[in-house]
């Protein structure tokens, strides 16, 4: 098959490019919808794996523009075989795989992906079958309560293949696309900028969630909430707080990594 991922995030897309070649599959990646239109006018992919929460043009409205093309095509002299898109969420919240399948998207995976997850989604789309989502959308997002520890360290270590010289390249990664991403947030939420904190929290609780980064995502995903319905004066106490949870985090990683390295060097 001719895969083409879309992901904005460049931590995300990394991770997700691994998974892909561990599944044995060479892969074109883009970052954003305006690159994907681009990229199908000169090569036709058999599978799309669209992010959908992506800056500019999301996922559902180049789905959208896929489908339309799709038609135009078939209602003309030439006929082009349907591509078969995979949407990738950051949500798990009822109506969205309705939302996903009124866009014109044919399957439905949940972030973070698991490797499983992402081979059966492929296995489906080798058939090019309509409207194939599982019956229950997969969920691997933790709960309120899920944040001792910080960090899902068996995660970190399916991304890393298992080899922890591996998994502290992936840690040093996400660390400056974190703090990165925390300075814009920082930015944003001193200026009251709405559509800037709903961008910087999405795409910070994007990366934490597929790094596993448990006790972030809850809370970043409540400031892209308060930066979707453009009310962020509690911003800054929720940024507090965020700020201290990024902190433990940091500080478990460094301890987690610099012990179990040691071990491994005896």
């Amino acid at each position: 098959m001719r895969i083409l991922l879309a992901e904005d995030s460049s931590i995300s897309r990394e991770v997700a490019l691994a998974q892909l070649q561990r599944l044995g599959y060479t892969v074109d990646a883009v970052g954003n919808g305006i690159e994907v239109l681009q990229a199908l006018q000169f090569i036709h992919y058999d599978v799309v794996l669209m992010d959908c929460q992506m800056p500019g043009l999301d996922g559902y409205e180049t789905t959208r523009k896929i489908r339309q093309r799709e038609a135009e095509a078939a209602s003309g002299s030439s006929h082009i075989s349907p591509i078969h898109v995979i949407a990738m969420t950051a949500h798990a919240v009822k109506g969205d795989r309705e939302k996903c399948l009124s866009a014109g998207m044919n399957d439905y995976l949940t972030k973070p992906v698991r490797l499983e997850e992402l081979q059966s989604a492929l296995q489906r789309g080798q058939c090019h079958s309509k409207q194939c989502f599982p019956t229950d959308a997969p969920s691997s997002f933790p709960s309120e309560g899920s944040v001792d520890p910080p960090v899902d360290v068996d995660r970190l270590l399916e991304l890393a293949g298992g080899k922890q010289r591996k998994m502290q390249e992936l840690v040093d990664r996400y660390t400056r696309e974190a703090n990165d991403a925390m300075n814009h947030l920082r930015s944003a939420v001193e200026t009251s900028s709405a559509p800037l904190v709903k961008q910087w929290a999405h795409k910070l609780a994007g990366s934490s969630a597929t790094c596993g980064m448990l006790a972030l995502v809850p809370l970043l995903r409540e400031l892209e909430r308060l930066g979707q319905i453009a009310d962020v004066s509690s911003g800054p106490e929720l940024l507090r707080h965020i700020g201290a949870e990024f902190e433990r985090t940091q500080q478990f990683l460094a301890h987690y990594i610099q012990s179990h390295l040691h071990l491994a060097a005896k």
